[in-house]
């Protein structure tokens, strides 16, 4: 062990060292990005007096964002898996034992509410809905609720017999006497959440609570974790040619998240290769399939779409990404398919959306 140690402890260093540079190259190319070279690229807009040659160096920078993106991407997850190696030599070398979980393969696609309330879907008479900030990678959406109850001990015990009914669910009760702040916080709320938050209004009424202000202050606060146990979901693609988008706003404010697909093929084979796919989608717990298309020339470029409707506590559907991109190859070779599409702007897959499953649409497509 008296050797062990200080080899890991040295691979750790090493490891941080590259992270240390990998965050510094990434640093070097948003500097890069300055007002100068903004202006440049503006002037080579405003120079453009056919809109062809407009067409092709906004093709261009496309697929130059393209590449950039994709390798920002697999910086992101080789810098997460040198974290995690690293973690787990400190976990190795002070001989604990940490709730650490390996990263799942699986992602809940669907409805979900992150900027605004779900209006005509719930009513709350203690919880208030607090939009998310600045996007994913900023503050989370929650639902909270300022509260007083009687009965502190009794209330808590219920809410731990409840928490076990929503384990996908993150759960946060700070008190101060018999005073509680109570939030449910994520990226995507579901139906899943709003319904946990009504289960959790039920308990309040039964125990007969009154709301406090925003402003009464939390002097002696201690926190109650209900987490312990969750089923905690990280997400990993292993397949670039594999996008999650979002989507603008629909019904009752709803967003929803999807999987998008671009390629190409032979117009021949398009229709075996979409019924193909419809059935890729049965298997791997996907409900919602639709694309859009755009044929020329005996070919076909296809922007394929691919999520689930609402999320409730009946029923969480996670799909396994790299699982369903598997098979999604297997399909490109078995049809010659090729990613990305093919023809530049004028062949754009402008056309549809074709729905081949659907589920909730009026959340899904306008």
């Amino acid at each position: 062990m008296k050797f062990f140690r200080p080899c890991l402890l040295f691979i750790s260093i090493i490891l941080f060292g590259w992270l240390l540079m990998s965050n510094t190259n990434l640093i070097n190319v948003a500097a890069s990005l300055n007002e100068s070279e903004i202006n440049s690229q503006i002037e080579k807009v405003n120079s453009f007096s056919e809109i062809n040659g407009l067409k092709e160096f906004a093709i261009e920078r496309i697929n130059y964002i393209e590449v950039i993106r994709h390798r920002f991407s697999d910086n992101a997850m080789m810098r997460i898996a040198v974290i995690c190696l690293s973690f787990n030599s400190n976990c190795t070398l002070h001989n604990k034992s940490f709730p650490f979980k390996n990263i799942e393969q699986i992602m809940i696609l669907g409805v979900y509410w992150f900027y605004k309330f779900p209006d005509g879907l719930y009513d709350y008479s203690f919880f208030k809905f607090a939009r998310g900030l600045g996007g994913h990678a900023n503050d989370a959406a929650e639902i909270q609720a300022r509260v007083f109850v009687k009965d502190l001990e009794q209330f808590l015990g219920e809410i731990k017999t409840l928490k076990q009914q929503y384990p996908k669910a993150y759960l946060s009760i700070k008190t101060d006497g018999s005073d509680l702040l109570i939030n449910i916080g994520d990226y995507n709320l579901s139906d899943y959440h709003f319904q946990f938050a009504e289960e959790i209004e039920q308990i309040l009424k039964e125990q007969n609570a009154i709301s406090i202000s925003n402003d009464t202050p939390f002097n002696k606060v201690q926190s109650y974790d209900f987490n312990n146990g969750s089923e905690m979901i990280f997400e990993r693609n292993n397949h670039t040619f594999i996008s999650r988008v979002g989507s603008n706003f629909k019904k009752h404010n709803a967003e929803n998240t999807a999987l998008r697909i671009d390629c190409h093929l032979s117009l021949k084979h398009k229709k075996d290769f979409i019924d193909d796919v419809t059935q890729i989608c049965i298997k791997e717990d996907i409900s919602v399939f639709y694309y859009n298309d755009s044929e020329f020339e005996g070919k076909v470029n296809v922007m394929l779409f691919f999520t689930n409707g609402r999320q409730k506590k009946d029923k969480i559907q996670n799909v396994n990404v790299n699982s369903f991109g598997d098979k999604v190859l297997h399909l490109f070779e078995k049809y010659s398919a090729k990613i990305g599409h093919f023809g530049g702007y004028d062949h754009y897959p402008k056309n549809g959306p074709f729905i081949e499953l659907m589920k909730d649409q009026e959340f899904i497509i306008n």
